[in-house]
């Protein structure tokens, strides 16, 4: 074989492998297009990105709503909910319980989608406590449940006159796993008059 013939081999060989690799990655943007969908709230003037494998749910009334997605596998959820009552003030408390306690991280002021804004991060802990299941062959068994942290980061910020509560709260051990996600979703409010 000539040193030409080879030359051309190699540069067919190369330019196959480069068409393989561009087809590769136009696919691979088109799949991860189509995770993403903007979704609009028209009562509040709120466009957001959701990430379409986690199911959308909203329960909206004539005053207030609540649109979130369920987090995977976590328990965890990000969120946005509005109205009168929807205020930093009032949902952190609504965080605490008998077995629950909740602390802040950090609390910021910020301008949020051409919006004066705060942003409160929060971690949230369920203490450990007995518990009881029924076991097959054993009967009641006691048993105890772990301590649970749970970080929550929520903006806080008002459009045409009603509170906007935008955030999530996932579980410690699951965030660095999401954050890239949440933080997109987060970070994707635009707002109209």
């Amino acid at each position: 074989m000539s040193l030409m013939s080879k030359f051309a081999v190699i540069a067919t060989f190369l330019i196959v492998i480069l068409y393989l690799a561009c087809s590769s990655r136009e696919a691979s943007m088109s799949e991860h297009e189509t995770l993403w969908k903007r979704h609009r709230i028209e009562q509040i003037g709120l466009s957001i990105e959701i990430y379409q494998p986690w199911r959308l749910d909203t329960l909206i009334n004539v005053d207030a709503g609540n649109i979130y997605q369920r987090i995977a596998d976590t328990g965890g959820l990000v969120f946005v909910r509005f109205g009168k009552e929807e205020t930093i003030e009032s949902f952190v408390p609504t965080l605490n319980n008998l077995v629950m306690g909740t602390s802040v991280i950090s609390d910021e002021n910020l301008v949020y989608g051409g919006r004066d804004a705060r942003r409160v991060k929060l971690i949230s802990v369920r203490q450990s406590m007995g518990v009881y299941h029924q076991d097959p062959e054993k009967g009641l068994v006691h048993g105890e449940s772990l301590e649970v942290l749970t970080i929550i980061s929520v903006v806080s910020f008002s459009n045409r006159d009603i509170p906007i509560l935008v955030g999530y709260r996932v579980p410690e051990a699951s965030l660095s796993t999401y954050r890239p996600i949440l933080e997109r979703i987060i970070n994707s409010v635009t707002i109209s008059e």
